[in-house]
């Protein structure tokens, strides 16, 4: 049994458990699921010994996006139309189109995610929103799925914020996103700003401004 158990997703052990406890919990979770839509959130803080400069330049580093995204595969700049922009012109820009390749190999197989940036302030913040999905494995959940990474200069690095937050559109969503939210957004967080903390990675083709002797401090 204990087996059996360690090989259930957390979500698929909660509702187990509510379906073993009788009527009145499926009742609840009938109401949930045929209920409105509603938003949910989920805030993760990882400190890093990195400098908000690195960090910064890091996702600007396209090739490397794949590093640090959970599964990722390859990254492409493109414009509204899904057209790859030629990579002398790839910048990091709010409003830019990203088609991020992922690969789950056994579970979900290969599949694309298109992504809008919404916002990027460099050294401080930047946003992504999930618009296109091949597999439809996210939007069919959600009519609306951002991830936020926001950097805030610490005296020993930074500390990275990250964030996600949707709106319900699915029943299988609002009765996880009511039971267990932060859960449910755990799994959809495919930014892996765990990794990011830590990307010092000898692919990564510039120095850290924190090693220079003569660096004055963040």
């Amino acid at each position: 049994m204990m087996v059996y158990l360690a090989r259930m997703r957390k979500s698929q052990i909660v509702l187990a458990a509510l379906l073993v406890l009788g009527a009145p919990s499926l009742a609840y979770l009938i109401s949930i699921a045929r209920g409105p839509d509603f938003d949910i959130e989920m805030v993760r803080p990882i400190p890093s010994k990195l400098s908000v400069d690195y960090l910064d330049q890091a996702i600007g580093f396209f090739p490397h996006w794949p590093a640090w995204f959970h599964s990722g595969a390859k990254l492409t700049q493109v414009d509204a139309s899904g057209n790859p922009i030629p990579k002398a012109q790839q910048k990091l820009q709010t409003q830019d189109y990203l088609r991020l390749g992922i690969d789950t190999q056994r579970l979900r197989g290969k599949y694309d995610l298109t992504l809008l940036v919404t916002d990027y302030t460099p050294k401080k913040h930047l946003a992504l929103r999930v618009i296109g999905d091949t597999k439809n494995s996210l939007t069919r959940l959600f009519d609306r799925l951002d991830w936020e990474i926001t950097f805030e200069p610490k005296p020993d690095g930074t500390l990275i914020i990250g964030k996600a937050s949707a709106h319900t559109h699915q029943w299988r969503a609002r009765i996880f996103g009511k039971l267990v939210p932060s859960i449910l957004l755990n799994q959809v967080f495919y930014p892996n700003i765990i990794v990011l903390a830590d990307i010092k990675n000898p692919n990564v083709l510039f120095p850290d401004p924190a090693d220079d002797p003569t660096h004055g401090g963040m």
